[in-house]
């Protein structure tokens, strides 16, 4: 890490933080993403309900957290957590509506070992190298945020329930966290603030929408307290040529998304990013997709909110990170935790 980048971070990226800290800080990871959103709007469009539909969420967050403790802890590792990737809903829900889930499954298997290919064969770090100058990662770190403006503004605006709940407990959490950022700046010493903003941000946000009636914690006392993941729980996979080509492209653009992350880490870090880490965490994206596709889950790819985490908690300690991917194992395991994280308001997340 260069001595500019050690200087305003409280943990570097191998730095060793207690465990019962880094629980905390990777509980902090956890609820800021929104993991469940995307497995939930697949799993509508391909038809899934009921136990099903809960079926999918429970193997997404079992997947994200093997995908992220394979990336932080032995690949990249670089203190980036890993969730559902967006860029290929679209070219999913066709696939899962139109030809069934088990051909959607089997479509994501080719691409994922597409992906750890190109990390095998280094051709995808030489592509970096050639393609993409060292000052793309403050042009990423700019881009996310701007990209990310409408997702918060649909966020709180547009979530169904009652406007004034949604838009109170929304500009709540932001204050909150706003005030805890000027703090930051004001009281250089607090470790506290830095560390753990964004929860207290979320747990106050949330208050604020209970005394509003705006929450809904009724999924938590249905949901049972112990699950075992199951491999194809829908079906064998099955292949067709057209949908296993249209998802190994998508996946070369799922690639190129969570790029971005890794630039904007490394920006925030100032951890250096070789071609050999690049190719592990080529293939450690690869294998996480793979992991993803077997469990039924989805593509995985870098959170940019854990650059925005560590941007604004100053840990960028690669335990925090694998702490949080623990979690996300756990709560595959355990479908009554994972639904207090989902019933978190949205417009709070």
């Amino acid at each position: 890490m260069t001595q500019q980048h050690s200087q305003h971070l409280i943990a570097g990226v191998n730095d060793k933080i207690p465990v019962g800290k880094s629980l905390i800080l990777g509980l902090q990871h956890v609820l800021s993403m929104d993991l469940y959103i995307m497995p939930l709007i697949l799993g509508g469009a391909i038809g899934l309900k009921g136990g099903d539909l809960s079926f999918l969420l429970q193997m997404s967050f079992f997947a994200c957290g093997i995908a992220t403790l394979l990336q932080s802890g032995l690949f990249m590792k670089y203190p980036i957590v890993q969730g559902p990737s967006y860029v290929p809903l679209a070219a999913l829900c066709a696939i899962g509506a139109t030809m069934g889930i088990p051909t959607m499954i089997g479509s994501l298997l080719p691409g994922a070992i597409v992906i750890m290919l190109l990390g095998v064969t280094k051709v995808f770090s030489k592509f970096i190298r050639k393609a993409i100058p060292p000052f793309i990662g403050g042009i990423i770190i700019l881009i996310v945020g701007l990209t990310l403006v409408p997702t918060a503004v649909t966020g709180v605006f547009s979530t169904s329930g009652n406007f004034t709940v949604n838009a109170v407990s929304g500009c709540v959490t932001f204050v909150v966290l706003l005030a805890c950022m000027i703090a930051q700046y004001r009281m250089r010493n607090s470790r506290v603030l830095h560390m753990f903003s964004v929860i207290i941000a979320l747990v106050t946000g949330t208050l604020a929408a209970w005394l509003m009636g705006g929450t809904d914690f009724s999924a938590v006392g249905q949901a049972s307290w112990f699950s075992l993941p199951q491999i194809f729980h829908f079906g064998a996979p099955q292949f067709k040529l057209q949908a296993c080509l249209l998802m190994t492209v998508v996946y070369l653009f799922v690639l190129l998304d969570t790029t971005g992350t890794w630039f904007t880490v490394q920006a925030i870090t100032g951890e250096p990013m070789e071609d050999e880490r690049i190719d592990r965490g080529t293939i450690g994206e690869g294998l996480g997709c793979l992991v993803g596709a077997l469990f039924g889950g989805t593509p995985m790819t870098g959170y940019s909110s854990s650059a925005g985490l560590i941007a604004i908690t100053k840990v960028a300690s690669r335990r925090v990170v694998i702490a949080g991917g623990a979690i996300l194992v756990c709560l595959g395991f355990c479908p009554k935790l994972m639904a207090v994280i989902t019933s978190l308001p949205t417009p709070v997340i």
